[in-house]
């Protein structure tokens, strides 16, 4: 029999159970309201998310067309820190990184983008060219052949599948490639372009040729790479009024383009019209200090001008006909024809021993020859006959002095150059590492900061002027350089591996970390093991 005591505990349960049951129903709803709530607030925080990491992209790609790598790298990586699934990112920072050099991170990256959607072309094309730049061609064209698989009615897979053969030196599976991308998009102006190239240079249709930087223009007429193209076919041609025609538009439509500018030096330079020619790749140099080709046609001016200059008692018949050679040379020096280029320079100096330019123009051709005896023997001479001959005949031959480890005449020449001309960088720039490697401290710095006044742009003079003041242990002056530097180029291993040394003199450990680890991952990416070990051995240290 239930006492009480059980029978009250009973009734309580009974009672508590029905209660709780009904909260439970009721918790229960509640519950599923509130994982709705939560998961549409899930839902939307993701979706802004995605919204920031679209942004980030977009200003990746801003600041990529703008060249500034360094923070256009930055972006993307926030973008895919915040969406690891964003192909765009992936892609825009392969192209970044390929230009960088830093072939396994590109491939990494169009990796990744297949990865997220292997039915999208462009990630083969693009990874299948940086296959190609490597010369592994089989590579290359199994990802290109994969692309036109996808879609075979993109005319830029067949573009760029010209642009690989033409890598490769197939002329005539570029030229059947660009065919092909011409019948698919007949109004893609690039296409003529190439076209062009190859008939002109491969397989000698001019005709052809000129038909095709025609249809581009008239696609494009208001392109300025466009006219410039033709001006440069008409130049090759020696067509000088319609070269200047087509390379004045280009300047007025980019009169910041240095190539432009370059181009039409080199018109001017042939038509023997010094002044102009100078003029424009002066302004050329202020537009871009580092254009591949733009020096070796300023010497070749200067080559041509001191050659008009040399004044002996020859009969005047010889002086003119070795006048001639030297501007054929210069033709032919402009074009790369260096063997062509040293036939004619031989044959000017046969006519005129005295022609300083000859000698000078000669000079340069054995430089590219890496056969610094005679370019030196050849220098001295140039300058034996005309001692103003040009900045360049001194900076020459203190550059071959340099190079043989005589430090002093390398400095005496460099001197010359830049009392010829007080705003030549170059000069002051190796003169500046003649002192870093003698240890003269300030005065390297002087030079350098004298280079960074004329190119802001230098990324190398702020990571050497940087060095300067390390050595000095001025560690705020030095932060302040290679902090610069790098913002202008962020693929310099050393740069970071120095600034790792005065942030940790300044104190800051945790970014002195972060840069040699910068440092290392750099160095390993091109291969460079020695540094890669140095690098990972002072990490080791820093290791608590």
């Amino acid at each position: 029999m239930l006492n009480k005591l059980t029978i009250n505990f009973l009734i309580s349960a009974l009672i508590l159970s029905c209660f709780t049951n009904s909260i439970w129903a009721k918790d229960e709803q509640t519950i599923n309201i509130e994982q709705q709530k939560l998961e549409n607030k899930r839902v939307k925080i993701r979706r802004q998310d995605w919204l920031d990491a679209a942004i980030y992209s977009n200003l990746g790609v801003v600041h990529q067309s703008r060249e500034e790598l360094g923070q256009a790298l930055a972006d993307f990586n926030r973008a895919i820190e915040i969406n690891p699934n964003l192909l765009e990112a992936y892609i825009n920072r392969g192209l970044i990184y390929a230009r960088l050099e830093q072939w396994n991170k590109a491939f990494k990256d169009f990796d990744r983008a297949i990865a997220i959607k292997s039915e999208y072309s462009k990630s083969y094309i693009y990874r299948g060219y940086i296959y190609a730049l490597q010369n592994k061609f089989d590579l290359a064209f199994e990802d290109l052949e994969k692309a036109i698989e996808l879609d075979r009615q993109n005319a830029r897979d067949y573009y760029v599948r010209s642009r690989i053969y033409s890598l490769k030196k197939d002329w005539n599976q570029a030229l059947e490639s660009i065919n092909q991308a011409i019948e698919i998009e007949p109004d893609y102006v690039h296409n003529y372009i190439v076209r062009g190239h190859l008939y002109s240079d491969h397989f000698d249709d001019l005709d052809k040729a000129e038909a095709d930087f025609n249809q581009a223009v008239a696609i494009a007429p208001d392109s300025s790479d466009v006219n410039l193209a033709r001006g440069i076919f008409y130049t090759q041609q020696e067509q000088w009024k319609l070269a200047l025609k087509d390379l004045n538009r280009a300047i007025k439509l980019a009169p910041k383009n240095p190539e432009a500018y370059f181009s039409r030096g080199n018109v001017f330079a042939l038509q023997q019209k010094w002044n102009k020619a100078e003029q424009d790749y002066e302004q050329a140099a202020r537009l871009n200090p580092n254009y591949p080709e733009l020096q070796a046609s300023i010497d070749s001016l200067a080559q041509q001008q001191a050659s008009n200059n040399s004044n002996n008692d020859l009969d005047w018949q010889d002086i003119n006909q070795s006048s001639e050679y030297n501007t054929k040379g210069l033709t032919h020096a402009l074009k790369q024809e260096f063997s062509e280029a040293l036939e004619d320079f031989d044959r000017a100096l046969a006519l005129n021993p005295d022609n300083a330019g000859a000698y000078f123009n000669r000079s340069n051709i054995y430089l590219e020859k890496f056969q610094w005896q005679l370019a030196l023997e050849d220098l001295n001479r140039a300058i034996e006959i005309d001692s103003r001959i040009s900045k360049r005949a001194y900076f020459n031959r203190a550059g071959i002095y340099n190079q043989r480890g005589q430090w002093d005449k390398a400095i005496a020449d460099y001197n010359q150059a830049i009392a010829i001309n007080s705003n030549y960088s170059p000069a002051y720039y190796h003169r500046g590492i003649i002192n870093l490697r003698q240890k003269n401290w300030l005065k390297a710095i002087a030079d350098l900061e004298q280079v960074i006044e004329l190119q802001p742009d230098n990324a190398q003079a702020y990571f050497n002027c940087g060095f300067g003041y390390m050595k000095l242990r001025q560690w705020s002056d030095a932060k302040t350089k290679y902090d610069r530097g790098i913002a202008l180029d962020p693929n310099d291993g050393k740069a970071y591996f120095n600034r790792a040394t005065v942030l940790s003199n300044l104190g800051n450990q945790r970014q002195s970390k972060a840069d040699l680890e910068k440092a290392q991952a750099i160095f390993l990416d091109k291969g460079d093991q020695a540094n890669y070990q140095r690098t990972k051995k002072h990490l080791m240290q820093q290791q608590p």
